[in-house]
């Protein structure tokens, strides 16, 4: 039996990127408007999560719409094994414990770290967060980004989930037959269950 996503739609949870608030900031928002505007069928959310009880609020919205999408999506800054939670405090939340948040309801989801370095970790550290959570999939990655750079790269990826998210191990070597140097340029990781 093939490894599978519920649905292609995203439940993204992002943070503010900058404290430079006299300009507009960047925002994934643009890249899911974009994708919506070009896939009929796609839906999101994304909401603001600038500090852990928003994280946590979050994540319980999400717990009670899983029917309704397929991918977590962490949008912040993030280091070795964490995600950032505040820009403005550098609060951070580790793999371990937001798998605590999580626990085993996304079980047929895909969670993606849209954060710096959140993937250079060890693999047990990856192993157990699939474990405990039970998801499917895990993307994100393993080096500082560039914010464009890494956009561009999920723009492409969340197009072509739409297609493949029913065979998540097919999409993977369609994915890198034809971006396996934008990957790697990226430091992009994409762990399947049963990898670890």
């Amino acid at each position: 039996m093939s490894l599978s996503l519920r649905n292609p739609n995203i439940f993204s949870m992002e943070s503010i990127w900058s404290a430079q608030v006299k300009k507009p900031t960047p925002s994934v928002e643009q890249m899911f408007s974009l994708l919506k505007t070009n896939l009929y069928t796609f839906e999101y959310s994304n909401l603001n999560s600038n500090t852990f009880e928003e994280l946590e609020h979050s994540l319980n919205l999400a717990k009670r719409n899983v029917r309704n999408f397929g991918t977590l999506y962490f949008g912040s800054h993030g280091q070795k094994g964490s995600l950032g939670v505040s820009f403005s405090t550098q609060e951070v939340i580790t793999m371990e414990e937001l798998s605590e948040l999580m626990g085993d309801r996304f079980k047929s989801w895909a969670v993606h770290f849209a954060s710096c370095s959140t993937l250079n970790t060890d693999p047990e550290t990856i192993k157990a967060f699939m474990n405990k959570t039970g998801i499917p999939m895990l993307t994100g990655y393993t080096k500082d980004v560039d914010w464009l750079e890494s956009t561009s790269l999920e723009l492409l990826f969340f197009y072509y989930l739409q297609s493949y998210y029913e065979d998540l191990a097919n999409f993977r070597e369609v994915w890198y037959n034809g971006y396996k140097e934008l990957s790697e340029q990226n430091g992009f990781k994409w762990i399947l269950k049963g990898d670890l």
